[in-house]
């Protein structure tokens, strides 16, 4: 008989189940999480620049007198804005009619905004190794002025974005800048790099040049075409001259030593009588706790505020005695001291430079080619070479060779005859005598048309017919004051006229105006401190119109004292 086996129904105890799995299961999750960490991380240290350390750095907000300054905190409500203000990252500032402010950045870079002008901060971060600051123009003027590239430590890169286009700013960079222009009066290296919207590949505009945009562009644009050398005006216009006033540096009453005998100034250098073999000399002195600034021959001196010095470098006229005027003022602007040197200088020579082709110095060359290259020879001692007054963009310091594209498309070659004087510069600033090529654009055959000396001599208005006025009466000045007499209080101003449609050249002092054309009818000359067409006291300008025959159509004086 077969056993049978009964089969339980009831409950049966179960066994105690495993804990491994959910241990395993923790374990997994945090390696996942540890993974991803670790690799977010590297993407972001990546991203960042390995270690640079970076934080926000505020932008320092200065309001001019009397003027009407506005801001957005963060995009919020629009408010009046009080002086010494920090912006960050999404703050706006606007001013209003007549109204101006000063933007200073952590490296020192200024920006000053003209009237009815909207400025936003975009980017402020220092870092460690690498640093950025970024703004954008919304609408209105700026001037801009970036420090030199030995003011400020580590990499960084300072953009300014406008409506039309974007622009990377270069270390010691001043430029003017709006929605559909940019002059860069000085800039270090290539220059500024702009990026402008629609157009095709970015375009370097280097010192001296500016560049003007037409109502639209696109891929096929040629950006060269609207580049060119700045306008011989844009230096003087007041907004110009005025921003470089507002940013110059300023002293503090409290960081000032306190002087001997409650003396407000004193000059160290250079001494009274002394004799200068370079084309400059730095002028050093103290001031007492009551100055705000300084002006050296109107110019505005450095100023250390932890020693309570001034320094200022100015040019001196070559060969000649030269007074020196240096005054302390307060934070009113008046004038609590003024004092003087008076140095003598010593008589330098600059080599000139040599022009090889398309032909040599002071030869006739035809052609009837809309762009030719002039090039030259320098002797290494040259630091820069000026063609017309355009300093070449791509010659530096100790370059032996030198190079000028003339071209109708760029506006510097026209039907007819065309003089180029090429001037080297030394690195003191001295110039030398001018080397000088014509260029014929006309019908012919093309090559050398007369030969002449390799020696440059300048033309001298001395030796000009001195006949009496042809047409007396044609020659005026229209500014800065129309009339026969001007009272200047800044460095530099513009003198501008007109003459009759016969006019070849127009002279001032001795010196042929390079960019008037024959049958303008309006000229105009810069008057400056820094060209030494401008001194303290009474100038006398003596202008001159003549024909293609080099006589006298008309002339005139015109009187300017200069109270700075």
């Amino acid at each position: 008989m077969f056993r049978r086996y009964r089969q339980r129904r009831g409950p049966y105890a179960l066994a105690a189940p495993s804990v491994l799995p959910a241990i395993a299961l923790r374990i997994a999750l945090v390696a996942v999480a540890l993974l991803l960490l670790f690799f977010v991380g590297r993407w972001i240290i990546h991203l960042f620049g390995g270690g640079n350390e970076t934080v926000r750095s505020p932008v320092a907000l200065s309001i001019e007198k009397h003027s009407t300054v506005s801001v957005s905190l963060e995009g919020g409500l629009t408010q009046r804005a009080e002086d010494d203000l920090k912006l960050y990252a999404n703050d706006t500032v606007g001013t209003g009619t007549n109204g101006h402010a000063l933007l200073t950045f952590f490296d020192g870079s200024r920006v000053r905004l003209d009237e009815q002008t909207d400025m936003t901060v975009t980017d402020s971060m220092h870092g460690t190794e690498e640093s950025s600051f970024a703004v954008t123009l919304k609408r209105g003027s700026v001037w801009v002025r970036v420090p030199t590239s030995d003011a400020f430590s580590g990499a960084i890169i300072r953009t300014l974005t406008t409506p039309r286009f974007i622009c990377t700013l270069a270390a010691d960079t001043e430029a003017v800048i709006n929605a559909n222009t940019i002059v860069v009066f000085r800039a270090d290296g290539n220059g500024v790099q702009l990026d402008v919207k629609g157009a095709k590949g970015p375009l370097m505009l280097g010192e001296g040049q500016q560049l003007t945009l037409p109502a639209s562009v696109d891929s096929k644009s040629n950006l060269e075409k609207y580049r060119s050398a700045i306008d011989p005006l844009a230096a003087a216009k007041p907004f110009v001259l005025e921003s470089r006033i507002a940013a110059a540096p300023r002293a503090t009453e409290q960081s000032f030593p306190q002087l001997q005998n409650n003396a407000i100034m004193t000059i160290t250098a250079p001494a009274e009588g002394a004799t200068i073999n370079a084309s400059t000399v730095i002028v050093k002195g103290t001031v007492g706790s009551k100055v705000d600034r300084v002006r050296v021959n109107g110019y505005q001196a450095n100023i250390d505020t932890n020693q309570g010095t001034f320094s200022e470098e100015i040019s001196l006229t070559n060969g000649a005695t030269m007074d020196i005027q240096v005054e302390a003022l307060d934070a009113n602007d008046i004038v609590l001291s003024e004092l003087t040197r008076t140095i003598n200088h010593t008589k330098l020579t600059v080599t000139p430079p040599a022009i090889t082709k398309p032909a040599g110095n002071g030869q006739t060359y035809r052609t009837q080619r809309t762009e030719i290259e002039i090039r030259g020879t320098a002797t290494s001692k040259t630091n820069a070479v000026m063609v017309n007054d355009y300093k070449l963009q791509l010659f530096r310091s100790g370059d032996t060779t030198w190079s000028y594209l003339a071209s109708t498309a760029l506006d510097n070659l026209h039907t007819g005859k065309n003089v180029f004087d090429v001037v080297s510069i030394d690195e003191a600033g001295s110039r030398s005598d001018a080397a000088h090529l014509t260029i014929l654009l006309e019908e012919g055959v093309e090559g050398l048309v007369s030969t002449g000396s390799t020696i440059p001599t300048a033309v001298d208005e001395a030796s000009l017919p001195k006949n009496p006025p042809l047409t007396p009466g044609t020659l005026a000045v229209t500014g800065p004051t129309p009339g026969s007499q001007h009272t200047a209080t800044g460095s530099e101003f513009v003198l501008e006229g007109t003459t009759s449609g016969t006019t070849d050249s127009v002279w001032v002092n001795g010196y042929k105006l390079q960019l008037y054309r024959p049958g303008k009818t309006t000229w105009n000359y810069i008057a400056s401190v820094a060209f030494k067409t401008l001194k303290i006291g009474t100038n006398t300008y003596r202008i001159t119109a003549r024909n293609g025959k080099g006589e006298i159509l008309d002339t005139m004086e015109y009187t300017v004292t200069y109270k700075p």
